[in-house]
Formats: C-alpha cells, structure tokens, sequence
C-alpha cells in the first residue's frame, strides 16, 4: 500500500480512523440506534483498538486513510450525482460514516508480524436499499460543518432560510420509485428531487404566453413537477429562489499568530491561529512557503498591526515579514495552509463576523470593485476559488465562479477564476478605503437570488424528507444553500483492490448466480473507472466491457456467474458476492474462496440482505459472523480474527421469546437500516409497515427485506 499514492480528494477529506471511531461510539452509547449484533461489531472494533496488540493485531491509520482517500476521488456515474450537461464528472463519492467503518476495519487492522491485512473474509448485511441515494447525499450545511442529507437524524440542527439554527423533528423513511427531477441553477449546481416535492420560489405570474413590458412576480409554493413546465418567460428565468441570510455559527476562539504565543496547554483545534483579517490577507498575497506577504497598501498594513500582528519590513520593496516568523509558521502549518493555500474548514464555520473579517483580508488583496459596485475576486487557485464561493455562500452572497485564461504580456499563465457579487447596503467587504467608498446602496434583493435554469426528469432514486423546527419549517440544502421545505460501494472496494492495493497480478471477481446480477457491482465500476480512472485502466469485451485491467502489473477485474468450474487455476485476489443471498448452493462461494492461491492478503466479501434460506452458505456465513461477534472464550476470538462481520438488523426475541423489537416500532427501523432517511425513506417503511399489518405475506416481506429479518 506504501508505494501506491492517490492523488489528493476531490471531495472534503474524511478522517477514516475518528470518523469510525465516534461511529463505533455512538453505537455504544445509544446516540445511533442499533442491534444486538452491530453493538457488538462496535464493541469489538474498540475492544481490538486497545487489546488487539497483546495478539498480535495492530491498528494501520494511514491503511484505513488510504481507502477512504481513493474513495473520495470517485466520482457517482449515473444519477442525480452523476454527468450533467458542462459537467464531465459526477458529484465526488461521498462515504456515509457506517460505510467508512466497514472500511476502516477490513483495511485498517494488520498483523503485527508481517503486515498484511488482518481480515481475510467479510460478511456485511444490510436491508434493501440502504446504499448512497441523489437525494439523501445532497450536501446539508450544519452549525458543525457540511452533512450528507441522509446522514441527519432528529434532533440534529440546521440552518434555516433566516441562517438561523433550527432542529430536525422529523426524517421520513427512503422512498423510492418517484418519478424525479434534476434541478440546475445559474451557478451550475443541482439538486435532485422528486416530482412532488414543494419549492418557496419567487415567479412570473403565469400569462399564457403574452408579452408585456413588464410581468409581476410573486412569491409562491410550487411542486418540481409545476415549475418544470415553465422555465422561461420571454427571456427572462421564470423561477428565481431567495438565497438565506448569513448562516449564524458560533464564535470561535480567536489567537493571533506572530503576538500570542499559543502553546499546547491552551491549543483548542476549534479555535483560529490567525486573526481572520490576516488569513485572508495571507492567503490573497502571501508566500505559500512562509510567513511573508507582498503589499504595497499601507492601510491593509495598518490593520494588520491593528488586529494584532506586527509587520516587519524586509530588504526587498513590498516585502513584509508577518509577526514572530517561527509563530506564525507554526500556526501556517497547524492550519493546514502552508504550501497548500485554501481557506480551512473552521474559517468557513465561524461567526459572522469573523467570517466578515475574512472577506475583507481577501478582497483587500485580491479584489477589486466596479463603479457601478459590483465586487470581483480573482484567482488562479481552484481550491481557493471554490473555498470563497462557499464563503460568500455562508454570509449570503450569490457568488458565481468564472473560469478564464491568465494572460501576461500576451503570454498565457494558466486558468484564473473570477467570483462577482453585489455587496448589501451597510455591509462593508473592504477595509481599504479606496475600495470601499465604491460600495453603492443596493436595491432590493439582487445580490441574494438564484434563478432555476433547467429541470430535466432523470433516473428515479431514492428520496427523503425532513421536518424542521421554526415559523417557515424551511431549511437550507446544496451546494447553493438554497432553502428548501450500493453497488456502488463494492464497486469502490473492487477497484481500490485492483490498481491501489499494492498487489501484482490481482485477480478480482464479482459473483453471482446470474451474470446480470454479477455485472451490478462490475458495471457500476466500469463507469466510475471510465470516469475518474481511465488513464490508468484497460477496458476489452466492446461497447460492454467483459474486463477491467492494468496492463502494467497484469491486474484484472472480471464478472463471472453460476458456472463454479470456472474457478479452475485462478489466483483470487479479490472476491464480491453481492445479493449472497440467492445463490442456491455454496459450491459458487467455495469454488473461488478456495481459489486464493498463493495471494499474501486476499479478501472475500459477501455483501447481502437476509432471505429465506436457513440451510444455504449466505445464512451459514452469517451465522459464522454472529458467532465472531459474540465469542464465549479467548480461543474462539482468535479463531475469528479473520473474519469481520457487519450485520444491520432489529433484534430477535430470546428463545423465552422476549428482547426483541416490536417490528412496528418506528424507532427501531434504523437498526436494519443505517442510511435511513438517506437512501431508505421513512414514508416509504411506513406503507410497508402498514401492508403487513394486513397480510401475512407482505409481513414476511417486511420482515426480511426491511428489518434484516432472516425467515424460514
């Protein structure tokens, strides 16, 4: 794994070892519902974290970071989340934290006397539909920072039209089925949502088609099925929606590198090294590599000093060394900067002010006001660009990037991204004076809206809703911020075991005992490799591609159906049986788990919902799981050291028949479906629950394809 490197996320990075960790905490404590046997998956992962090294069994961060880290350089390939017209790629792959445990604990545990991957075998159950849904992995910004949709449960908070923290009451099921639509707004982002869902819009009152001068608008509530059917007015966008006012997150705690001498008995990860103003002025003019800063306006010097950071003139002219140079680098450098300019997360999520103060740094340097008032910042870093949009996103601001060429002296630099906005009245985003006497009143609402350019009917998927606390019930979702009332997964694991698990010659397969069900997990990752991997993989088999390969180390991935004899003289390196459930007999399983050869590491993962088979290899593995989990003695804990099981189900009465969850108790629904409110709807459960109740056959359905409920 050391020699393979993966480019940088395109997605915000996740933290693989503290998000399974807290992941495996809050099931222990309670704060995420779960049963009898993921308690105990949780238990185990903490319990090996601590003990584990006493036989042998270490923790590799840096392993379980490498996995996650490719993940989020995929990109969705179909979908809402998927290609759009200007976009070539899809939105980047975002984990869900139960998903980021799955994979902190296949690759994350080694041994300590070789290093190769303690888990050989894996048994994950889940309830149908409980993969990455359009909707549910709609970016939610949170007074903590963005969220996946589908990730929020009751009694989380969110920021309403008003930017005010209001808390989630209610998470609907996953429904599915609907017919749905992809929004597109001026900004080029996009939302996915079905026909039926409601829209606070400001529109052209509706005048069959004549012309006027002049059209009023109003605001109203609309369906996506009803503003579909009317984009333009003339030529004018018919839809236009209110972007929310600034988004009120806490204060942090504020030090001021180069004046105070922070140290690690007062060092709070949540507070700000740098005083806003500095970063923002650092970050427009300042040397990547260090504590220096190119300025020829003496009053962003003034205020520098003002915020407290001293500025030291050097020998070269508009060259200025920022306070005590060790202090300032040291705070560089914690902040995650320093020859990596971007705007850190914590920045983004401070108060207003704070977040003002920011601004003022960056446009001081980089920006520049029109006579007119409209304001313009310009760079040629993308990160950086991106991390301004979403600045002036949280204080309100409608800003839309601009891609262009650089050019000096006729000679072309590479791309520069320009941001416009108008600045509200009152509102000062400068403190150089020169350019804040540019600011004009501004009338009305312009700078704060975003108009609908397209709603195109896409691909049905899973969706969701919330209820929220507050007058509007409305709360704020998407990259725009606007207000609003998986396969794949082992698609990921199988290509990640195929270029970047350090192993030559990998041989990996995807079962099933019909070839359409095989090639779900091959084909969603050929699209995913086409897109974001095509530089380093080889496709053959024509249009439908019978095989992914890597001609240089002679790695191939390949789908292969109920033939088991076609296990003869492979070396399994990798091996994914999605749906365990329906194969009728283990000679499949045992034909190629046995195929492993001479392979230092392989990994074998059966990937399910429960059914109905008691006396068949998926209940007979899941058995083997459950008795991993729940071992009577230190012999049988090393016996299952190498295999992991994560099985998401209600729990079952005892065989005195008490214990076990009421299937019709709402509550513990999530136990048999951790992405509930992501990719599974609570609507949609709840017309499930309500066909059992009447029949006996939809109850054994429920039961089983629901709740994770095994029947015989």
């Amino acid at each position: 794994m050391a020699h393979v490197v993966i480019r940088p996320p395109t997605a915000q990075r996740i933290d693989a070892y503290n998000v399974a960790l807290k992941y495996a905490s809050d099931v222990l404590t309670g704060r995420i519902v779960a049963g009898k046997l993921l308690k105990l998956a949780a238990k185990r992962f903490i319990s090996d974290l601590k003990v584990g090294p006493d036989r042998g069994i270490i923790f590799d961060k840096q392993a379980a970071q490498h996995v996650v880290d490719f993940f989020s350089t995929l990109h969705h390939s179909k979908g809402e989340w998927g290609p759009r017209p200007g976009c070539r790629l899809g939105d980047p792959f975002m984990l869900s934290p139960w998903q980021v445990f799955i994979l902190a604990n296949l690759f994350g545990f080694k041994l300590a006397s070789n290093g190769f991957r303690r888990f050989r075998r894996a048994h994950i159950e889940v309830a149908r539909k409980n993969g990455k849904a359009l909707a549910l992995d709609t970016p939610t910004p949170t007074p903590t920072g963005w969220r996946m949709f589908g990730d929020l449960e009751i009694g989380d908070e969110v920021f309403d039209e008003r930017g005010a923290v209001q808390k989630v009451m209610a998470c609907t099921e996953v429904m599915h089925d609907h017919p749905c639509y992809r929004i597109t707004f001026d900004d080029d982002s996009s939302i996915v949502a079905d026909a039926g869902h409601k829209w606070l819009v400001e529109s052209c009152v509706h005048d069959n088609g004549t012309r006027g001068k002049k059209r009023k608008r109003e605001d109203n509530i609309r369906t996506t099925e009803e503003l579909s059917a009317r984009i333009k007015v003339g030529n004018e966008w018919n839809h236009k929606l209110l972007l929310p006012a600034a988004l009120q997150y806490a204060e942090r705690q504020q030090f001021n590198a180069g004046f105070d001498k922070f140290s690690s008995e007062i060092y709070n990860h949540d507070a700000l090294l740098m005083h806003p103003y500095a970063m923002g002025t650092w970050l427009g003019d300042g040397d990547s590599a260090g504590a220096v800063l190119t300025c020829f306006d003496s009053e962003i010097l003034t205020h520098l000093r003002e915020v407290g950071v001293t500025v030291i003139p050097k020998k070269v002219v508009g060259r200025y060394q920022l306070g005590d140079y060790g202090c300032f680098i040291t705070a560089l450098r914690k902040e995650g900067v320093l020859h990596n300019k971007h705007i850190p997360k914590k920045y983004l999520t401070a108060s207003i002010e704070q977040r003002l103060e920011l601004l003022r740094g960056l446009m001081d340097t980089d920006g520049s006001i029109s006579k007119v008032g409209c304001c313009e910042f310009t760079t040629t870093s993308s990160l950086l660009a991106l991390g301004v949009q979403e600045l002036l996103r949280s204080l309100g601001y409608a800003g839309r990037i601009d891609a262009d060429r650089a050019t000096l002296e006729g000679r072309d630099c590479g791309p520069k991204y320009r941001i416009q906005f108008w600045p509200r009245t009152g509102e000062r985003v400068f403190n150089l004076s020169r350019k804040a006497l540019r600011q004009r009143p501004l009338k009305g609402t312009r700078t704060r809206k975003i108009s609908i350019v397209s709603i195109e009917p896409t691909k049905s998927v899973p969706v969701r809703c919330i209820q929220v606390s507050g007058p509007s019930h409305l709360f704020l979702v998407g990259k725009s911020m606007v207000p609003t009332h998986n396969s794949t997964f082992m698609a990921g694991i199988a290509l990640y075991m195929l270029a970047y698990d350090g192993e030559p010659g990998a041989e990996c397969y995807a079962i099933a005992t019909k070839k359409d069900q095989a090639r779900e997990v091959f084909d969603e990752a050929v699209r995913m490799a086409q897109k974001t991997m095509s530089n380093k993989v080889h496709f053959s088999g024509g249009k439908l591609p019978t095989n992914i390969s890597i001609l240089g180390t002679a790695s191939k991935f390949q789908v292969q159906a109920s033939d088991y004899g076609t296990a003869d003289g492979k070396n399994v390196h990798f091996l994914c049986a999605d749906e365990l459930h329906q194969h009728p007999s283990r000679l499949l399983w045992d034909a190629y788990s046995q195929a492993v050869g001479s392979r230092r590491q392989p990994m074998l993962i059966g990937i399910t919902t429960a059914g109905y088979d008691t006396t068949g290899i998926c209940y007979q593995q899941r058995n083997i799981g459950s008795n991993v989990l729940s071992p009577s003695s230190l012999e049988e804990v090393i016996a299952g050291d190498s295999f992991f099981a994560y099985i998401a189900c209600i729990d079952e009465p005892d065989k005195e028949g008490k214990n076990g969850d009421d299937p019709f108790n709402e509550t513990c629904w999530i136990k048999a479906n951790p992405n509930l409110g992501v990719s599974v709807k609570l609507d949609d459960l709840r017309v499930e629950a309500g066909l059992a109740k009447i029949a006996v056959s939809s109850f054994n359905t429920f039961l089983c394809k629901k709740l994770n409920v095994w029947i015989n």
